[in-house]
């Protein structure tokens, strides 16, 4: 058994048809574009999904089938997003349109381990749990020759398909995959089509994309790249905090913001309701919607129960209490006094 499959235990997902596969026989012997998504997650994943599509139109059904390229997309949330969720998601995406694509569903603890047997996790749980922070990322790889590597979804969709030749052999070991890459037939696409290649155009490399590209192909990056300055174009990666507001990491001591925005969010949403502020936890008063207390946070609702008290230190356990100063019992999640 090859390295690549050594390190990813051999889980089985099911397709939008029903259909079983177990991942080492999807990945054998092939080229693999993966990727995990949301369903319905709207900024993020379905612009992905869409670039996807690209990618997998640019190579085209004859190269997918002659280099043994198969893209792969599983859901990151299979309790929430049915198998109608998922197909709902790969028409939106365009993919009904596309080949050697296949949109899988799997047993969530699974997943979990196969994504951090793929390097696609989060080292910080905390900040590995929160859907609006996932990566966006994708994995190329190539168990027969012990390859893998990971890309953004969001680059450009050209520079997305050159890497993907660049893990066909005889060309994975070197810089050779635009031999390949410089062969695909543009004429193919509309002008609209053409210019839609070109998204995300920071993200393309000039020297390995952009240089094989034939010259109409070029003069359209060209008047792309004067397009998107003008504009101000820029793409980076983005996390949010606890009301959605991107966080935009300057040094690595900001991960410790985005672990209070995380814990302020697990307070909201698990001890006040989303629509009046009222506290609904056995953690929180039920009738008023914010008690000052010496075992909360000052931007969230403020708690004042049994689980703790504003004047005498004691210990909490309940599970949905988030006091940011409690020493706690097993079953909380504060580990303070409050």
């Amino acid at each position: 058994m090859s390295v690549v499959l050594n390190r990813i235990p051999n889980f089985e997902f099911v397709d939008t048809n029903n259909v079983t596969h177990n991942i080492h026989d999807l990945l054998k012997d092939k080229v693999i574009l993966l990727n995990l998504f949301y369903a319905k997650c709207i900024k993020k994943c379905i612009p992905i999904g869409k670039n996807l599509c690209k990618v997998n139109k640019i190579i085209g059904k004859e190269k997918l089938d002659k280099y043994n390229i198969r893209m792969i997309s599983i859901t990151f949330d299979p309790i929430n997003d049915s198998t109608d969720d998922v197909n709902n998601y790969r028409k939106i995406v365009g993919a009904d349109d596309c080949d050697n694509w296949l949109f899988l569903r799997g047993n969530p603890d699974e997943i979990y381990n196969f994504r951090r047997a793929i390097g696609m996790y989060e080292p910080d749980d905390l900040i590995d749990s929160f859907k609006q922070n996932h990566s966006g990322n994708f994995v190329l790889m190539n168990e027969k020759i012990n390859k893998i590597k990971m890309g953004g979804g969001l680059e450009n969709c050209l520079n997305i398909v050159n890497k993907c030749f660049g893990f066909v052999l005889p060309y994975a070991y070197s810089y050779k995959g635009g031999t390949i890459f410089n062969e695909i037939d543009y004429s193919r696409f509309s002008i609209e089509e053409k210019r839609s290649f070109f998204d995300n155009i920071i993200t393309i490399s000039p020297s390995h994309t952009v240089s094989n590209l034939p010259p109409d192909m070029m003069e359209i990056y060209k008047e792309e790249c004067d397009i998107q300055s003008k504009e101000g174009y820029q793409f980076k990666p983005d996390y949010c905090d606890s009301k959605g507001n991107k966080i935009e990491f300057k040094s690595f001591s900001d991960i410790e913001k985005m672990k209070k925005s995380m814990l302020n969010l697990i307070g909201e949403s698990s001890c006040c309701s989303s629509d009046n502020n009222n506290i609904e936890s056995s953690c929180c008063s039920s009738d008023t919607p914010k008690i000052e207390s010496s075992c909360c946070s000052s931007d969230t609702p403020k708690i004042e129960s049994s689980c703790c008290s504003s004047d005498t230190p004691k210990k909490c356990n309940n599970v949905n209490c988030m006091c940011e100063n409690c020493d706690c019992g097993e079953s909380c999640n504060c580990g303070k006094y409050c």
